[in-house]
């Protein structure tokens, strides 16, 4: 059986009894806590915020990945995401830090389409390719980059990341194993449509032992780089600069967006 029929397959014959989750719900929340932040990717982040000032804000935290290491590292973040799951492991983690740790975090649950924030931050960040998923109503992400210029200080800066699609393993079922449940979770790159699509199969005993099957899909765009010039020209920032990463097997690109400086007035 070829591997991208494998859940195709398990949808036929389990279709009376397999529970359709969002990919950032319950039980698939819970498997993003096997997924820490790379050496790397954290380092770039990090060493950005460290030049731009200590006040912080992630946009689509999850459950605190890169959240809590940026307090660990004595940066005041405040966190952004929609999923309650999400933000329940993240408060839950929270709770077992050090007081002097937990308190520089502060987590909102908001839709980063519709922020309500007070205040400035001198370092914005979108991790996680989370722009890759954003990115399918370039009108609306146009707009949240606008609302991020507001909330920048003079000389601060927003960085994201970005898949590099030039450079992919060979896509395969990979399996993940947490307590009483195992995920398996498959991506298929459609480059004629320009399309990366996740398939998500979790296996999880209930509270009295019997097992329940639970399906989840993800689609994400391949961001192009015509395509993220065009994004940056309908804003008022400009690209400061480029860095690239691994994330296990495959790159990542991170790009730096600070405001357009402008050009003195001549006589």
């Amino acid at each position: 059986m070829r591997e991208d029929h494998f859940f195709d397959e398990i949808q036929k014959k389990f279709s009376d009894v397999i529970i359709t989750s969002d990919l950032y719900s319950q039980p698939f929340a819970g498997i993003y806590d096997t997924f820490q932040a790379g050496e790397e990717e954290l380092s770039l982040f990090l060493s950005l915020a460290m030049e731009s000032g200590n006040k912080v804000l992630e946009l689509c935290c999850g459950n605190g990945r890169m959240t809590i290491p940026f307090a660990q590292n004595g940066f005041d973040i405040t966190g952004i995401d929609v999923s309650e799951d999400m933000l329940s492991i993240l408060e839950d983690k929270k709770k077992r830090l050090p007081a002097s740790i937990a308190k520089k975090i502060h987590v909102l649950r908001q839709d980063v389409f519709s922020l309500d924030l007070k205040g400035q931050f001198d370092f914005i960040f979108l991790p996680a390719i989370t722009l890759c998923i954003l990115m399918d109503d370039l009108e609306k992400t146009a707009e949240l980059f606008g609302r991020l210029e507001g909330l920048l200080t003079e000389r601060g800066c927003f960085a994201f990341d970005i898949r590099d699609y030039e450079q992919l393993s060979e896509p395969r079922i990979r399996p993940i194993v947490l307590d009483d449940q195992i995920c398996f979770s498959y991506e298929r790159i459609d480059r004629m449509l320009g399309r990366a699509y996740g398939q998500f199969l979790s296996i999880k005993k209930d509270s009295i032992g019997r097992l329940q099957l639970y399906s989840a899909v993800s689609n994400k765009k391949m961001i192009l780089e015509d395509e993220l010039q065009q994004l940056i020209g309908r804003t008022n920032f400009q690209i400061a600069g480029k860095e690239s990463f691994a994330d296990g097997s495959e790159r990542m690109k991170l790009v730096i967006l600070k405001r357009k400086e402008e050009t003195p007035w001549k006589q």
